[in-house]
């Protein structure tokens, strides 16, 4: 999560990576999503929700766009 949080590209590319090798699920990363957004105001440095959505979003994107 805080990969995606940082959201630097090298951070989105060893998320996707895990992905790419089944190190991670993508249902398991929506849930800890899920988890984590509520929180992300008081327990990040950055602590923007909208901002991480955006990001993980960005994260799905690409995920879905390295599919095809």
């Amino acid at each position: 999560m805080s990969k995606i949080e940082r959201g630097r590209d090298e951070d989105l590319s060893d998320v996707l990576a895990l992905l790419k090798a089944g190190r991670i699920d993508v249902l398991q990363l929506k849930k800890y999503f899920d988890e984590v957004l509520p929180r992300i105001e008081t327990h990040s440095l950055k602590g923007d929700p909208i901002e991480f959505g955006r990001k993980f979003q960005a994260l799905q994107q690409a995920w879905q766009e390295s599919k095809i």
